[in-house]
């Protein structure tokens, strides 16, 4: 959310959304109050008339996951399930609802609640009980390869370590969200939660989406982000969030080009880290809102300065090649003054190829500017070379 980020080439997911997208236009564009025995042919014929003739049986194998919420939804009337396809493949285009504004599945009328419950289900199941578990083989998805929630995964870190090229953007060795630890693989096995922007608790039909699905660091996904809603939640963080047009996200609208992180001395003549919108107008100030609510990152940056975890970051940068020098070395203004421009340079060069250096970059430009802060530096690291 805060870093910008390269949108995952996954074909199985695309497939999968198609699948999905077929399986509730079954039960949205009819009614059927037969036995389930005369649905199933008709189900499977569906698929396969569709271009996907394992998918019908596969679909229909699941009673739980995806059989029960359906049969429910085809028997609903027909008048009460149209307005939810609609809203549902229009909000299929997510960069469409970014530039309109909203998302068209949260304004459906009262009458639609059922239909939307039990189609809700069907696509929140597709992840829960389906990607995130034993995934799709491939056969189902037409395609060579299956899904599961570490081919999303596996799709997300290519996206991010693949060197730039024409229309991507440089390689991403962070996390997206906190500028913190990146994904870590052993056994071939990425280890990283699949962070939904817009939790899937609230927002079930987007519970598969590509757009939706934002590879966070445990701490962003489990600590922080968790299921807040920017634009649905009534806390008074966000109180002037209402729309897409109020919020970041992470494919769309990442928030690094803006938002300045900086250090300034507070009330009590304290160093702290200060977020601020670049454009100081209504729209970036209830962006930059919806970014401190949903992932804390002035807090938590701000932790690490106040607990002095910035500093060995700076300290090695400032202390690259003292061994060698050691005899010689002089811990002064002067050569503290010229360490923290070379810091700061080698630190904006790396900013999201090594973790922490957004918060770091701004401790070294503070303390570039500010006189005390060197002395007390100075005084710190003279006693420890001693």
């Amino acid at each position: 959310m805060y870093h910008p980020i390269n949108l995952p080439d996954c074909p199985q997911l695309e497939r999968f959304n198609e699948l999905i997208r077929l399986l509730l236009a079954f039960g949205l564009e009819q009614t059927l109050n037969q036995p389930e025995a005369e649905i199933e042919p008709l189900f499977r014929q569906y698929f396969t008339e569709n271009g996907f003739p394992q998918a019908g049986p596969w679909f229909w194998g699941k009673p739980v996951a995806i059989r029960r919420p359906l049969l429910a939804l085809l028997a609903l009337p027909a008048a009460e399930k149209q307005p939810v396809l609609v809203a549902f493949v229009a909000d299929l285009d997510l960069a469409g609802r970014f530039e309109d504004g909203r998302l068209q599945t949260r304004n459906l009328p009262p009458d639609c609640a059922n239909a939307l419950s039990h189609a809700g289900e069907i696509v929140q199941n597709c992840y829960t009980r389906i990607l995130a578990v034993d995934g799709v083989p491939a056969d189902v998805l037409g395609a060579i390869a299956p899904l599961d929630r570490q081919t999303v995964l596996r799709a997300y870190l290519d996206a991010q370590n693949r060197p730039r090229d024409e229309g991507r953007l440089p390689e991403l060795k962070v996390c997206s969200g906190c500028d913190g630890r990146p994904p870590s693989v052993s056994d071939d096995k990425i280890h990283e939660d699949l962070d939904h922007f817009f939790p899937k608790s609230r927002y079930p039909l987007l519970a598969v989406h590509p757009l939706n699905l934002t590879p966070f660091c445990k701490d962003c996904n489990q600590s922080f982000k968790r299921s807040k809603d920017a634009i649905g939640d009534s806390d008074t963080q966000v109180a002037d969030v209402h729309c897409l047009d109020d919020i970041f996200h992470p494919y769309l609208r990442p928030a690094q080009p803006e938002v300045a992180v900086s250090v300034a001395r507070d009330a009590n003549d304290e160093p702290h880290v200060v977020v601020q919108p670049r454009h100081n107008d209504r729209q970036q100030l209830a962006r930059l809102q919806s970014l401190l609510y949903t992932l804390d990152v002035n807090g938590r940056w701000d932790g690490d300065l106040i607990e002095e975890r910035l500093r060995p970051k700076l300290e090695m940068l400032l202390f690259y090649g003292y061994q060698a020098e050691r005899g010689n070395l002089q811990l002064d203004e002067v050569w503290l003054q010229e360490g923290l421009e070379t810091a700061v340079a080698t630190l904006n060069r790396f900013i999201g190829r090594e973790p922490g250096n957004v918060a770091t970059l701004a401790y070294a430009r503070w303390l570039v500017g500010d006189e005390r802060g060197q002395q007390d530096w100075l005084a710190v690291a003279t006693a420890v070379m001693r």
